[in-house]
């Protein structure tokens, strides 16, 4: 499903991350670009099945890859493009806002993801008070045999705090879990597995898999 051209632009821009290469190759990144909105395309469709908001969204496949430009305005990292992609199939264009369904392309680092790996503080507090309130819900779909099976790593967050958030007990069962800030789970992949005749298969359970998850989440943040 993922055109191995594609890995290949990814791994020369790594090495030549500059944009006299990118002009130069702008033509492959159009390529890369094409097949991934067909792969997103795709999932979407498949997505829509088993999530009900994104079937009554009607989501655009063309607006769900990401750019590759890269925000230098804050980091010392002045490399102009990024050099992976993500496929994101949410009901909002904020990613920051709601939980969706991607695949992250990236030679020798892909993976299909579900739920939000980084949000804003007040979806962040909707969400953590979703948990405490409703913890057996909660852990009934994130320790499920299934979820454990297909996202052996656990959640993925950027950053887990050391004691509990303010204004939650510390001897709450949900603490663990309160102490993340972005619940993402993530279903590793080889760029061969990405680039076989199954991988759409693999995506859609993965997210199927994580769906409740993606719904809970969802439920918190926009009701």
């Amino acid at each position: 499903m993922i055109d191995p051209r594609t890995f290949e632009f990814l791994s020369g821009l790594k090495t030549n991350n500059t944009k006299e290469w990118f002009t130069d190759h702008r033509a492959d990144y159009e390529d890369a670009k094409a097949n991934l909105v067909e792969v997103a395309a795709k999932l979407t469709v498949e997505v829509a099945r088993f999530d009900e908001a994104i079937r009554q969204t009607g989501f655009d496949p063309a607006m769900a890859v990401t750019r590759m430009n890269r925000d230098m305005r804050f980091t010392k990292d002045k490399t102009p493009y990024k050099t992976d992609f993500f496929v994101m199939v949410r009901t909002s264009p904020h990613f920051q806002r709601i939980a969706g369904y991607s695949i992250h392309i990236e030679p020798g680092g892909s993976y299909a993801s579900a739920g939000i790996f980084r949000t804003e503080r007040g979806p962040l507090s909707k969400i953590r008070d979703r948990i405490s309130g409703r913890f057996a819900e909660w852990k009934a779909i994130v320790e499920s045999p299934e979820v454990r099976r297909m996202f052996p790593d656990g959640f993925i967050a950027p950053n887990v705090l050391k004691n509990g958030p303010k204004g939650y007990d510390k001897d709450d069962p949900a603490i663990e879990y309160l102490k993340l800030e972005g619940f993402s789970l993530n279903h590793r992949m080889t760029d061969a597995e990405m680039s076989a005749d199954g991988a759409l298969s693999e995506w859609v359970s993965a997210h199927r898999t994580a769906s409740p998850l993606v719904e809970f989440i969802n439920k918190a943040v926009v009701g």
